[in-house]
């Protein structure tokens, strides 16, 4: 009857609220009795938590208990704990109350315009404004930890997204915009906000800079400018005697860099294609030339040897 009473008092509040109460005996609660030992079925009671093993050191308990055979329900108030209110549960065949979850906080708000749910089986937390999956700890905005695959986290005011195979010690992170790949907290592979490629190097200078060997079927470079014009006929062949007054000078072919500019500025590769498809071309020519003054001299030769016949 008196929670009937306590019923039609809570669903007629805006009448009666300010001018009717249900008091409850003073008594307080034994945390480590069984479920039900205290509550009859369709009643509930307030209980209070002063120094009995609870939660916490002072608060106030709520406990309902509905149909005989049905669920019992405490909810604690706390007091001196930043006002949490925690919940825990017992069903008929329970003889042991559940752990106490904590509902809510009063230090923190929760709010939403909409469905607002977090699940899980466990190991997230929310630490200092840092949402952790799997990291009792969290140090970023977001971070998602596993001792073997994967892991994703994403820290710092400028955008910082870290994932991290922990397995293998492999790791990607994108700070500042430029994307980072890496083995062993070195950078394996960086591609840099204006779209250059860096492998083996953090510090791509070309569209892809490599620091190490380059294996591939075909490499195909677009090339303009090769040198057929050496086949014109107003081309200016060198002549072998001024190639090798050159070389005696410099060293090298002309128009070859030499060996010293080569290991400061490295080799580009299709400029010096065309460079050494041209002297393939100038030294085709004088081999050509040679020939035919061979020839003019071995016509000679046979022109003179007849003669000596003749005079024999």
């Amino acid at each position: 009857m008196r929670f009937l009473t306590f019923f039609l008092l809570l669903i007629s509040a805006k009448s009666f609220a300010q001018t009717n109460e249900v008091t409850f005996p003073h008594s307080l609660l034994n945390f480590s009795a069984a479920p039900r030992t205290t509550l009859s079925p369709m009643s509930l009671k307030l209980w209070d938590s002063y120094q009995t093993g609870g939660p916490t050191y002072y608060g106030t308990v709520l406990e309902i208990y509905g149909r005989p055979g049905h669920q019992t329900t405490q909810l604690n108030f706390g007091g001196w704990d930043n006002s949490k209110i925690r919940y825990r549960e017992a069903f008929y065949a329970d003889t042991a109350w559940s752990s106490w979850i904590t509902l809510l906080d009063s230090k923190n708000n929760i709010e939403s315009a909409g469905n607002l749910m977090v699940s899980g089986g466990g190991n997230h937390y929310i630490q200092n404004g840092n949402f952790g999956i799997g990291a009792t700890s969290p140090d970023a905005k977001l971070h998602i930890a596993a001792s073997t695959g994967t892991l994703l986290k994403a820290v710092g005011s400028n955008g910082y997204l870290l994932i991290d195979n922990v397995g293998s010690g492999e790791n990607y992170y994108s700070a500042n915009s430029n994307h980072h790949f890496q083995t062993g907290g070195t950078d394996k592979m960086v591609i840099t906000t204006s779209g250059s490629i860096g492998i083996g190097t953090p510090s791509p200078d070309e569209k892809l800079t490599v620091n190490g060997k380059i294996h591939a079927k075909e490499i195909r470079v677009d090339a303009t400018g090769l040198p057929d014009y050496v086949f014109e006929a107003d081309y200016q062949l060198p002549s072998l005697r001024e190639t090798e007054a050159f070389i005696k000078k410099n060293k090298h072919l002309p128009e070859v860099p030499s060996a010293a500019s080569v290991e400061k500025n490295g080799l580009e590769l299709g400029e010096m294609n065309k460079i050494l498809l041209k002297k393939i071309e100038e030294l085709t020519l004088h081999l050509i030339e040679k020939e035919k003054t061979i020839e003019r001299q071995e016509m000679r030769l046979k022109a003179i040897e007849e003669k000596l016949k003749l005079k024999e």
